[in-house]
């Protein structure tokens, strides 16, 4: 991507550089850490990005077909990370996306508007750590697409 400091640092911009460096040289409160090597500065921006352990060359990105062969697997989740790369059908088929208590203030607006005659429950999300992540339309196929 020509207009993404990330790209433009590893592509050898000295200024991206300089400017990834500086944004990596404070902590979250403000205050100075020690001087860094921008190798260090890449490496966490990298972390940051496409999740933890992404920055080590010895992990290989995981696979469409290795991410459903571990969600088969009972009680197996993925990380976040992983899961946020796949096409999530929670996202698509979800319609109402949220804490349970967010998706259940709008359960009987869906009641109406799908004229059901019970009003819907909030469905935990599956395959990761979503914590209390739900949607009004529970999915009856895989969670991947």
């Amino acid at each position: 991507y020509r207009f993404c400091g990330y790209a433009e640092a590893v592509a050898g911009n000295r200024l991206a550089r300089k400017g990834l460096s500086l944004v990596w040289a404070a902590h979250a409160d403000g205050s100075a850490r020690e001087r860094r090597h921008f190798e260090a500065a890449l490496r966490d921006h990298r972390s940051l990005i496409f999740g933890k352990r992404a920055s080590d060359r010895s992990v290989s990105e995981i696979s469409r077909k290795k991410a459903l062969k571990v969600l088969e697997k009972e009680d197996a989740l993925l990380p976040k990370a992983t899961v946020l790369r796949c096409r999530v059908r929670y996202f698509t088929d979800g319609a109402i996306l949220g804490s349970q208590d967010f998706v259940r203030s709008y359960a009987g607006a869906w009641q109406r508007e799908k004229k059901r005659k019970y009003p819907p429950k909030p469905n935990l999300l599956r395959g990761a750590d979503w914590q209390d992540l739900a949607t009004i339309q529970g999915l009856r196929m895989q969670v991947f697409g």
